[in-house]
């Protein structure tokens, strides 16, 4: 900070440099005469002092309070910066003042309170519907429509405070319906004819499966036990016993198992799930290597 101090006029007389200030700022004059009972006087405060020769008192100009001002000021200013009571004098360099000053404030950054839109979108998927058609065979499949995933739109405004999210506020919604998917199942019956190693058999259906084989001794019931040896329809456990999965081949369906013969869906197991089946052996007579194999139902 620079000071510009303006020239005072000379007064006609030195003042000192620490005169006590009265109003209307005069300042007390020293005894007149240099000698006699006058100058032998104690120094009298209540008298204002009067310029040399003139008899008038001394008046301080407006300029010169405003001067004097800024110069008390000023020194304060730097006396406290520089160095009071140990304070180094790096801390406040007299040649940028104003930088040290602000340098003390806080940034005031966008980190501090910032404002902003977001837009959130999330997918909504699609069911799958199944409808029977007499106009397909059974076991067949056709896909009358395809499903869409839906979408649902959210928009936000979300506030921040030092870059940590304080607020959020729904400003809009707006969602579109999935679609559902649509299977056609087949129920329409078709006759077909097989040509057997024991002549030609006539079936509606033929599944492929995965079949394994298995006897009264590996059905999980004790010998001797009740329940040895009888299937989930009641009956004795024998050759042409099938165990199947309810859902998919019927209880009670006759079917030729290509290189077993025929069976019927007498039986089921906890681990016969699916397109899985077991095929009875009677202990000794005869084995099942496990595999694929296509079975033809019959009625």
């Amino acid at each position: 900070m620079k000071i510009e101090l303006k020239e005072i006029p000379p007064l006609g007389h030195e003042l000192p440099l620490f005169a006590p200030w009265y109003p209307p700022h005069r300042i007390p004059a020293s005894p007149a005469g240099g000698g006699g009972a006058a100058s032998s006087k104690s120094f009298d405060s209540s008298l204002p002092r009067r310029q040399a020769g003139t008899g008038k008192p001394v008046v301080f100009s407006n300029d010169y309070k405003i001067a004097f001002l800024f110069v008390v000021l000023a020194a304060f200013s730097v006396f406290t910066l520089q160095g009071v009571e140990g304070v180094e004098e790096s801390a406040a360099p007299q040649s940028d003042i104003s930088t040290y000053l602000m340098s003390a404030l806080p940034a005031k950054t966008d980190s501090f309170f910032r404002t902003e839109t977001q837009t959130q979108e999330t997918t909504l998927p699609y069911s799958t519907a199944f409808e029977n058609s007499d106009e397909l065979e059974i076991g067949t499949t056709l896909l009358k429509q395809e499903g869409k995933a839906g979408r649902l739109t959210q928009v936000y405004r979300v506030e921040f405070y030092q870059n940590q999210e304080s607020d959020r506020l729904l400003l809009s919604r707006g969602q579109v319906e999935p679609q559902t998917e649509i299977i056609l199942q087949g129920t329409k019956i078709i006759w077909r004819e097989l040509e057997t190693e024991n002549g030609p058999i006539a079936y509606w259906r033929k599944i492929k499966v995965y079949a394994t084989p298995y006897t009264a001794e590996s059905a999980g019931k004790p010998l001797g036990s009740p329940g040895f040896g009888i299937t989930a329809t009641g009956t004795r456990a024998h050759f042409g016993t099938v165990a199947v999965d309810p859902k998919v081949i019927p209880l009670g369906t006759k079917m030729y198992i290509p290189g077993y013969g025929i069976g019927t869906a007498e039986d089921t197991g906890g681990a016969i799930k699916g397109n899985i089946i077991d095929l009875f052996y009677e202990g000794g007579n005869g084995w099942w290597n496990s595999g694929y194999v296509t079975v033809y139902l019959l009625d």
